[in-house]
C-alpha cells in the first residue's frame, strides 16, 4: 500500500499563480496526499481561495496564520502535517503530474532517505528550460549528496524539489526571519541521510518571477549568510572540505558580483576580496566549470577589467 504524503505549501500573495499550483497537485499520479495550505497572512484573495480548495477536496487541509515569513509558514505545515513522507512545494510554482509518484517510487526502490528530481525554470512566455540536459537516476552518499547541494549545475539547495523522511527535518527547523533560508539547513538534512537517490528528470516547475530590487538584495546576502554556515561546518568534515571551499569562493564572488549591480552592503568587499584571495588555488582544483575557472582568474589577477567580463559572461547566459 502506498504511504501518505504531506505536502506543504506556504502561501502569501501569490492570487495570480494559486490555482496552477494546487490544480497541479490535484492532478498527481500519486494519489494518497494530505495536502496542507499554510495561508501566511496573505493581504489579497489567497485564504478565501484555501478555504474554497478544503470545501471541495477532502486531501486538502487549510492554516491561517499571521504573517511570519516562509520559514514560519513551512515550520507550520510541518507541525501540522502527520505523514511519514514530506515535500514543499513553493505556491508560485507547479508540479509535472507524475513528479510525486516517480520520487516516492525512487525513495522506496533505491532505499533512500532523500528523493530528488530535476528542475525546470519556468518562464511567462511558456518557456521550460530545464537545470540538466542527460536524464538519469543516481544513488549517492550523504558526502556526494550534500556536495551536489552546492554545485551549481546540479539539483540545487531549494527544499522544494526533495521528497524527504519526516524524521530528517525534525533535526532542525527551518531559520525564521531569514532569506534564501535552505541554504541555513539544507546540508544538514543532508548529512543525516544515508542515501540520497537523485532523478535528473525536470519533474518540478520554478517560476522565475522579478523581485523587487530591495528582496533581490537582502536574498543575495541570505544566500551568502547560508553558504559560510555551510563553509564551517565543513572545517571539521575532511569529505566536504573541498566542497565548502568551493562554495564559499564562488558564493563570494557571486556576492560581490550583485554588490557591483546594486551598489549596496560595500561594506561586506574588502572581506569577500580576502576569501577569494585565501582559497583561490583550492576553488580553482574543484571547479570543472571552464567559464566559471576563467571568470574567477580573471577577478584574482586582472581585477580592473572584471566588471567588463562579467557583463561579457552575463550576455552569454542570456
Amino acid at each position: 500500500m502506498d504511504e501518505q504524503i504531506s505536502v506543504i505549501v506556504p502561501i502569501y500573495a501569490v492570487v495570480e499563480y494559486l490555482d496552477e499550483c494546487v490544480e497541479s497537485l490535484l492532478r498527481q499520479s500519486y494519489k494518497n496526499l494530505e495536502i496542507i495550505l499554510v495561508d501566511d497572512g496573505s493581504p489579497d484573495n489567497c485564504g478565501f481561495m484555501c478555504d474554497s480548495y478544503a470545501a471541495e477536496y477532502l486531501q486538502i487541509k487549510v492554516i491561517h496564520k499571521e504573517n511570519g515569513g516562509l520559514s514560519d509558514a513551512r515550520n507550520a505545515g510541518l507541525k501540522a502535517s502527520t505523514a511519514e513522507y514530506v515535500l514543499f512545494v513553493d505556491s508560485d510554482d507547479f508540479l509535472e503530474p507524475t513528479m510525486i509518484e516517480t520520487l516516492y517510487v525512487n525513495l522506496i526502490n533505491y532505499n533512500a532517505d532523500i528523493s530528488v528530481c530535476g528542475i525546470n525554470k519556468a518562464y511567462s512566455d511558456g518557456r521550460r528550460v530545464p537545470n540538466q540536459g542527460k536524464e538519469d537516476v543516481v544513488l549517492l552518499d550523504k558526502f556526494q549528496a550534500t556536495k551536489n547541494l552546492y554545485t551549481f549545475d546540479s539539483y540545487g539547495v531549494g527544499v522544494w524539489n526533495k521528497l524527504f523522511k519526516r524524521e530528517l527535518l525534525l533535526i532542525e527547523g527551518f531559520p525564521v526571519g531569514k532569506l534564501s533560508e535552505d541554504y541555513f539547513v539544507m546540508f544538514k538534512y543532508f548529512m543525516a541521510a544515508q542515501n540520497v537517490v537523485y532523478d535528473s528528470t525536470p519533474l518540478y516547475n520554478y517560476r522565475q518571477r522579478e523581485q523587487s530590487i530591495t528582496k533581490k538584495k537582502r536574498t543575495n546576502i541570505g544566500m551568502y549568510e547560508g553558504i559560510e554556515k555551510y563553509y564551517k561546518f565543513t572545517r571539521d568534515v575532511p569529505e566536504l572540505e573541498d566542497s565548502g571551499t568551493h562554495a564559499i569562493v564562488f558564493g563570494s564572488l557571486a556576492t560581490y558580483n550583485n554588490i557591483m549591480k546594486n551598489k549596496d552592503y560595500t561594506e561586506l568587499v574588502p572581506d569577500l576580496k580576502k576569501t577569494i584571495s585565501e582559497n583561490y588555488k583550492q576553488a580553482m582544483r574543484y571547479e570543472s566549470c571552464s567559464n566559471r575557472k576563467l571568470q574567477l582568474f580573471i577577478f584574482k589577477y586582472f581585477r580592473p577589467f572584471y566588471p567588463l567580463a562579467y557583463k561579457v559572461f552575463m550576455s552569454r547566459r542570456q
